[in-house]
C-alpha cells in the first residue's frame, strides 16, 4: 500500500514538473515573425500594401500620430496535446510615467517630420485640418488607456499623441482601439479632405512592447515551458497609412507601409521580479496535484513585474522609433 502511495506521489510530482515559467534579466530578442505550415514563410521586414498610392506623392499632411505603450501583457506557451501543459506569465511594466511617454512620443514625432523632409517630402502645416471635417471626426483625448479584458486583448496599452496634436485618431487597419459603428470616422473625413484639397493624409501608429519570451512545448504531450525577459521593441503591424488625394480608385489612392518584423533594442532597461504570491502558488500546486492524480494535465502561471529605469527605457525607445521611422520612410520612397 505504501509503495502505491509512493508511486502515486511520484507520478503527481512528475506531472507537476510538466510545465515551467521562469524569468531572466537578460534581453530576450522577440521571435522572428513567420506564417504558413510549420512557419515556412518568413515575413518581410516591412510590408507594403497599395504601393501605387505612394507614387507621385511629394506633399502630404499628418492627420494622426500615436505611440501605444504596452504596460501589461501575457506571455504563454501551450503544449500540443491540448490537455494541460499551459505555461503563462503575466507581465506588468512599472516606472514609466505619463510624462516619460509624452516625451518619447513628441521626440518620435519630431524625428518623423525631419526624416520625411530629408527624404524629399513637403509636410504641409497641419493647421489646415482644424477647419475641416477631419478635426470633427471620431477621436479620443490623449493619453487614452485601453485595458486588457477577457473578451478583448491580453494587453493593456496607453496611447499617446504628440502635444501639438493632442487627439487620438484611430484608422481602419490600425491595431488597438477602433471606432465601433461611428459613421464619422477619421478614414471617411481624411478621404474627403484629401479629395477636396488634392493633399494626401497619413496616419502613423507605433506600438511599443517591453517583454518577450523563449518557449518550449511538447507536440504530443502535456508539456510546455516559457522563460520571460525584457525586450523593448516596436511591434509588427506598426506603421504608416496613407489616404491619397490624387484621384482614381480606392486601391490606387490608399496604401500602407507596416513592420512585418519587430524592431528591437539589444539593451536592457530594467529589472524583472517574480511577484506571484505564496498563496497562489500553493493553490495552483494543490489543483495540479489533484488533476495529475486523475490523469489530467497541469498548468503553471506566474506574475512578473518589470521595473524600468526611465532614462534607459527612453533611450532605447527613442532609438528604435527613429529606426522605425527610417525604415518605413525608405519603403515609402521606394514605392514613390
Amino acid at each position: 500500500m505504501n509503495a502505491i502511495k509512493v508511486l502515486t506521489a511520484a507520478i503527481a510530482l512528475t506531472s507537476l514538473a510538466a510545465c515551467s515559467v521562469t524569468s531572466t534579466n537578460e534581453v530576450i530578442k522577440p521571435a522572428e515573425q513567420a506564417s504558413g505550415p510549420f512557419g515556412m514563410f518568413t515575413h518581410d521586414a516591412v510590408k507594403v500594401e497599395g504601393g501605387k498610392a505612394f507614387v507621385g506623392v511629394k506633399k502630404l499632411v499628418i492627420g494622426s500620430f500615436k505611440v501605444g505603450f504596452i504596460t501589461t501583457k501575457k506571455e504563454h506557451a501551450k503544449a500540443g496535446s491540448g490537455v494541460g501543459g499551459n505555461s503563462s506569465a503575466m507581465m506588468e511594466l512599472h516606472g514609466i510615467t505619463p510624462a516619460v511617454m509624452q516625451s518619447i512620443t513628441d521626440k518620435a514625432y519630431q524625428d518623423l517630420l525631419a526624416q520625411l523632409q530629408a527624404a524629399g517630402y513637403e509636410v504641409a502645416d497641419r493647421g489646415q485640418l482644424a477647419s475641416s471635417e477631419f478635426e470633427k471626426s471620431a477621436s479620443k483625448a490623449s493619453p487614452f488607456t485601453e485595458e486588457a479584458s477577457f473578451f478583448g486583448s491580453d494587453n493593456t496599452v496607453t496611447y499617446v499623441a504628440p502635444e501639438s496634436i493632442g487627439k487620438l485618431y484611430f484608422f481602419m487597419g490600425e491595431t488597438g482601439q477602433g471606432n465601433g459603428f461611428n459613421f464619422n470616422t477619421p478614414d471617411m473625413a481624411a478621404s474627403g479632405f484629401a479629395d477636396k484639397n488634392k493633399l494626401p493624409i497619413i496616419s502613423v501608429m507605433y506600438n511599443l512592447d517591453f517583454s518577450s519570451n523563449k518557449s518550449e512545448t511538447g507536440a504530443f504531450a502535456s508539456f510546455s515551458a516559457v522563460e520571460v525577459g525584457q525586450a523593448l521593441s516596436v511591434t509588427p503591424g506598426s506603421g504608416i497609412i496613407l489616404i491619397g488625394g490624387q484621384g482614381g480608385t480606392f486601391s490606387t489612392t490608399n496604401g500602407s507601409v507596416k513592420l512585418g518584423q519587430p524592431i528591437a533594442s539589444p539593451e536592457p532597461f530594467g529589472e524583472i521580479t517574480n511577484t506571484t504570491s505564496g498563496g497562489m502558488v500553493a493553490l495552483e500546486t494543490t489543483v495540479n496535484a489533484a488533476s495529475a492524480l486523475l490523469g489530467g494535465g497541469t498548468n503553471q502561471s506566474r506574475d512578473f513585474s518589470v521595473t524600468a529605469d526611465p532614462a534607459k527605457y527612453s533611450s532605447g525607445a527613442e532609438s528604435i522609433l527613429k529606426k522605425t521611422n527610417a525604415d518605413l520612410i525608405l519603403s515609402m520612397k521606394a514605392a514613390k
